[in-house]
């Protein structure tokens, strides 16, 4: 659950949940991939008025945008940008993780993933 959230410039969120878990979770992509998220940064103040629902499982800006705390905790980095629950982290260091010889081998390699689970829906 969490207990406390912080919007930070950059579109991203600093979360703290009731379990110590600390992280910051970048909403960049989802701004650009997911509707109705690109009212975030169209309007003006938006994005700074994130807000924890009653139960303390979802934040949300207005009846059209939220984000659920599980998608927080999973997918944030810790403070210290390092993957904590098998999320996301810079293009780079999953380069380094994945062992892939050039950032477009990587890219390359997660389309590949991304198309086969998609087809799988």
């Amino acid at each position: 659950m969490l207990i406390y959230i912080k919007p930070l410039p950059e579109h991203r969120l600093y979360a703290e949940f009731d379990d110590g878990r600390k992280v910051k979770y970048d909403l960049t992509d989802d701004i650009a991939t997911l509707p109705n998220y690109s009212m975030l940064t169209e309007i003006a103040g938006l994005f700074e008025q994130a807000t924890l629902d009653t139960s303390r499982t979802v934040v949300y800006w207005n009846d059209l945008v939220d984000l659920p705390s599980d998608t927080i905790y999973e997918y944030g980095l810790s403070e210290q940008g390092e993957i904590v629950n098998g999320g996301t982290m810079s293009l780079y260091g999953l380069c380094v993780n994945h062992e892939a010889n050039s950032f477009l081998d990587y890219a390359k390699a997660m389309k590949k993933e991304e198309n086969t689970f998609l087809n799988q829906i």
